[in-house]
């Protein structure tokens, strides 16, 4: 069958976990007249399956939300009662209405101080860009100095996210 290019009205988008029990998303598409499906790549993989790990958020975060709601279909979502965990300025969790199940985001994601190793790694990486910017800065040409500039935020990006872990000012000097 050969590829062949041609315009389509998306009908309805769906986010589901009905398919296998995996997190995909579908596109159904109006040729007009004729209709066809896009999608089904699993997106999440829920506890539940062997090969489960946490490397998407926007998935879990979707699967917990359907979950805790009690649907198989994002579009089922608007009408269903939860528990929340509020205070005035903000949502922090939400829970299902019977069972004792409670998505809280901040607790799922919270990823941990990091280890001494990575720091190293983290440092060791931030100083070479910072040598690396200097030495194309000096080359005095305006493209070389553009990325220099570009490399210079990351480190300074990445020395941010350093602070935030807890590493100190000390521990990020050489």
């Amino acid at each position: 069958m050969e590829m062949e290019t041609k315009n389509a009205i998306i009908e309805r988008a769906t986010i589901t976990s009905d398919d296998h029990g995996l997190l995909s998303a579908w596109l159904h598409l109006d040729y007009g007249g004729t209709g066809q499906a896009f999608g089904g790549y699993a997106l999440y993989l829920p506890p539940s399956f062997s090969h489960h790990e946490l490397r998407s958020m926007a998935g879990h975060f979707l699967w917990r939300c359907m979950e805790v709601a009690g649907v198989t279909e994002w579009g089922a979502l608007p009408g269903k009662t939860i528990r929340v965990r509020a205070e005035h300025s903000r949502v922090h969790a939400i829970g299902h209405i019977v069972k004792e199940d409670w998505f809280d985001p901040g607790e799922d994601f919270h990823q941990g101080p990091l280890d001494a190793h990575t720091v190293s790694l983290l440092k060791a990486l931030k100083n070479n860009w910072n040598r690396r910017a200097e030495v194309m800065k000096k080359a005095g040409n305006p493209m070389d100095y553009y990325r220099a500039e570009t490399i210079k935020q990351c480190a300074k990006e990445l020395h941010d996210l350093l602070r935030g872990q807890g590493v100190s000012r000390t521990q990020l000097i050489d």
